[in-house]
């Protein structure tokens, strides 16, 4: 399997795979460098609490949500109508039948319009992991340059 960075960076080095393994480490730290440098950048500039990427896909789900109907169960839990595939949702333990919510850690359109039902801060219910913060943190080190071969 291979991801998106993987074929994005064996892209760029394929013209460089000719050159000396020190040539070849130079490459990708270079490389490594920028991408740090500017994904960090990015997420300092961000003036939401979600990359923009995310953010819209969360606001996609949010109008959704809001055409669908919210049946409260109790106060966390409630049952959400939506014509196709109706589901049950906690809010408390961050699950829905759908199992969208579970698996991905972004509110699903059903866990959204549960969260809209009770004035509840639809941000309170996404994983860390989308954060602008987390996205900090994952490239908060900087890359240095190794110097010259004599040193």
């Amino acid at each position: 399997m291979t991801s998106n960075n993987t074929e994005s960076f064996n892209n760029m080095s394929r013209d460089i795979q000719k050159y000396s393994i020190t040539t070849l480490a130079e490459f990708l730290r270079y490389t490594l460098q920028t991408w740090f440098f500017e994904r960090r950048k990015l997420a300092i500039e961000s003036n939401k609490p979600l990359p923009k990427k995310i953010e819209n896909k969360l606001e996609d789900r949010i109008e959704t949500a809001k055409t669908l109907i919210v049946q409260p169960l109790s106060h966390y839990e409630f049952y959400i109508m939506d014509g196709d595939r109706d589901g049950q949702v906690n809010l408390q333990k961050k699950t829905c039948s759908y199992r969208r919510f579970d698996l991905t850690g972004l509110p699903c359109t059903h866990a959204l319009a549960a969260t809209l039902n009770r004035h509840i801060n639809p941000y309170s219910l996404c994983s860390w992991y989308y954060t602008v913060d987390a996205w900090l943190c994952s490239y908060a080190e900087t890359i240095y340059s190794v110097g010259n071969e004599e040193e």
